[in-house]
C-alpha cells in the first residue's frame, strides 16, 4: 500500500490513511499521507475507510485483504452497499495474459456459489 500511496501522491494526488493505533503506535503508519485518521480498533477503521470510500479495489495481499474483500462483497450482496467492488489480480502471464481476467470472475464465482460471500 505503501508504494500506491506514492505514486497518488507524486502525481499530485491526496491520501487518507486509516489505520489502528495499534499500528500507529508501532510505527507502520505512511510519514506523508495528506491524511491520516487514528482507530481504537481495527473494526472502527474498517467501518471508517468503508464510509470514505467511493468503491473498493483489493490489491494482492494476504488474509486481511481478502477478510476485507469479503466483508464489501457481503455488504454488497445483503444491500448495504452499491459501491463498486475492483479484484485487481498479477498474473504469472502479466498484463497480457488473457485468460487472467476469466480466471479471477471464475474464481469469485466460485466464492459465491460456495455461499462464502
Amino acid at each position: 500500500m505503501g508504494a500506491l500511496a506514492d505514486a497518488v501522491l507524486a502525481a499530485g494526488g491526496e491520501i487518507i490513511g486509516v489505520i489502528p493505533g495499534l499500528l500507529a503506535d508501532a510505527e507502520v503508519a505512511h510519514p506523508g499521507l495528506t491524511e491520516l485518521r487514528v482507530t481504537r480498533t481495527m473494526h472502527e477503521r474498517k467501518a471508517m475507510m468503508a464510509e470514505l470510500a467511493g468503491g473498493f479495489i483489493a490489491l494482492p495481499g494476504g488474509i486481511g485483504t481478502l477478510e476485507e474483500l469479503i466483508e464489501q462483497l457481503t455488504w454488497a450482496q445483503l444491500g448495504r452497499h452499491r459501491k463498486p467492488i475492483l479484484i485487481a489480480c498479477y498474473t504469472r502471464g502479466g498484463p497480457d495474459d488473457a485468460d487472467a481476467r476469466p480466471r479471477m470472475v471464475a474464481s469469485v464465482g466460485q466464492i459465491v456459489a460456495a455461499a462464502f460471500a
